[in-house]
């Protein structure tokens, strides 16, 4: 099954197309708009009296380039079912058993590359360890959403991305060292953020998207990223 569905991930995302698309030009636009924790880092007035992080442009990269790699892949590996699949002797259960699947597949796959990216700021990079725990989960609840059908919903899946990498790159401002007091707040505080806010919406996000998998098993034309 494993094997299966590698196959299918790698044929899907040789089969869809992100130039000249609308979701091409919004990863686009997102890539840009990612830079500007490298520009803060460039200015040492902006990082200093407005985000008060460290200057590591190496760090500010590799979460860059990972978060951005697993929207892309969000992009280019849709969870669908291929044309083939509606002529094969399937009924709607092993359809759905498929998609949940492939989701899962996927999910768990950008989720391992998020580890690989907390392993190599923690030992390269000397990021504090609360906030790499931080970065670590809030990747994994960024690597399991995709695209949905109802545009309540899918605004909030924007949202959550948003604040995914924002508050992850913010765990950046811990010092690596001992932490103080204020420190301590910190982390509390966004923890508390994390569990509050962005869990919840998480949570909500998750039931819209094993909705659409079943409303995908029943429609020829219907797919989620």
């Amino acid at each position: 099954m494993i094997r299966k569905l590698l196959s299918d991930y790698i044929h899907t995302g040789k089969n869809t197309p992100i130039i000249n698309t609308k979701r091409g030009r919004v990863a686009g636009a997102l890539a840009w708009l990612s830079m500007l924790p490298l520009w803060f880092n460039y200015n040492p007035a902006i990082s200093k009296y407005i985000t008060g992080i460290k200057n590591d442009v190496i760090r500010d990269m590799i979460l860059l380039l990972f978060f951005f790699f697993v929207f892309l892949s969000q992009i280019k590996h849709p969870v669908k079912l291929e044309k083939m699949y509606y002529l094969c002797p399937m009924d709607e259960i092993e359809r759905r058993i498929y998609l949940k699947n492939a989701y899962i597949f996927k999910s768990c796959l950008h989720s391992f590359l998020i580890l690989i990216m907390c392993l190599i700021l923690y030992l390269m990079c000397r990021v504090n360890f609360f906030a790499i725990l931080y970065i670590l989960i809030d990747g994994m609840m960024y690597s399991f959403l995709c695209d949905v059908r109802e545009r309540k919903c899918m605004i909030r899946v924007w949202v959550i991305r948003f604040l995914s990498f924002w508050s992850a790159y913010l765990q950046f401002v811990l010092p690596s060292e001992k932490l103080e007091r204020g420190d301590l707040i910190w982390v509390i505080g966004s923890f508390i953020f994390l569990l509050l806010i962005e869990l919840p919406m998480f949570i909500r996000t998750i039931k819209s998207i094993r909705k659409d998998i079943q409303f995908i098993a029943t429609c020829e034309e219907g797919y989620i990223c």
